[in-house]
């Protein structure tokens, strides 16, 4: 076992790994990476489970400071990466020494990104998991001085991986029609697909907030509170739409017009703010 100390946390950096489970009936949030296929390429990469945990750094990210020999792999977005004052790349796994520093700078395309460690990263697991999330954990990102413990270096099978720009590039996000679709206006139903949007400030982990031309719904309609999850896109009375990603509540009250499959959660993690972006119906 090793530790790393958190010199500088970067703007927002927290640890991460599948979520929790089963636990929907508390209405405890199920969190867990935002992208998870780049989580999972993070650990392939340096022979861990897919389901070890990891950090997911957003934006600027931290300065860490290691305590014994390891090796890392940084999937997702690309950013910029020194250790000490020695460049490294992306998408390839990384040796780091005893009382060397890794440092995270600015990201350059996209917006999250994850760094693995072999052995993947030990702490307190709250409901079966160690991830970050308001309510559920004492705190929601890492702090300056916090010390983070990680498993034991081993002999396994590392690989370089190449570089995903899917899920960087994309511009037309796949979607299904979710439970209220048809509360939509009939030109809305046909013309959704062909709208432009973008994501607004406001945006955090729980809900992704979307701008765009307001959608026009059935306002005669009323819908129960009903359960919602990581992917259900809501429609407000103003007409404009909101996703929800992983740290979302467990029921809500607001028309359902879309779902975004899993892929699409991956996607839309590292759309930037008022970064463009179209909605392509996979049925359509």
């Amino acid at each position: 076992m090793g530790s790393c100390r958190v010199i500088s946390p970067g703007v927002y950096t927290s640890i991460q790994d599948e979520g929790r489970t089963g636990v929907g009936h508390l209405g405890i949030p199920i969190s867990g990476a935002l992208d998870k296929n780049s989580m999972y390429r993070a650990n392939l990469a340096i022979g861990n489970p897919s389901y070890a945990a990891v950090l997911e750094i957003t934006l600027n990210g931290p300065t860490l400071e290691f305590d014994q020999k390891t090796k890392l792999a940084i999937e997702g977005a690309e950013i910029e990466i020194w250790i000490d004052e020695d460049m490294v790349p992306n998408n390839k796994p990384i040796e780091i020494k005893a009382g060397s520093r890794l440092k995270f700078g600015k990201v350059l395309s996209g917006v999250r990104c994850y760094l693995a460690i072999q052995g993947g990263f030990q702490g307190k697991k709250i409901m079966g998991s160690m991830s970050m999330c308001r309510f559920v954990t004492e705190a929601i990102r890492l702090q300056k001085g916090d010390l983070i413990s990680f498993g034991a270096l081993e002999k396994v099978e590392t690989k370089s991986m190449i570089p995903d720009k899917t899920i960087l590039e994309e511009r037309r996000i796949d979607v299904l029609p979710g439970p209220e679709f048809d509360w939509l206006s009939e030109e809305d139903q046909k013309s959704i697909y062909a709208k432009e949007f973008h994501l607004k400030p406001q945006s955090n982990r729980s809900a992704f907030l979307f701008e765009g031309d307001p959608l026009e719904i059935d306002k005669k309609r009323e819908l129960i509170t009903s359960p919602v999850f990581p992917g259900i896109v809501q429609c407000y009375p103003n007409g404009q739409l909101v996703l929800l990603h992983r740290d979302a509540q467990r029921t809500g009250g607001y028309p359902r017009l879309l779902i975004f499959p899993e892929e699409s959660l991956d996607v839309i993690a590292q759309k930037r703010i008022r970064e463009k972006f179209t909605l392509n119906f996979e049925n359509r």
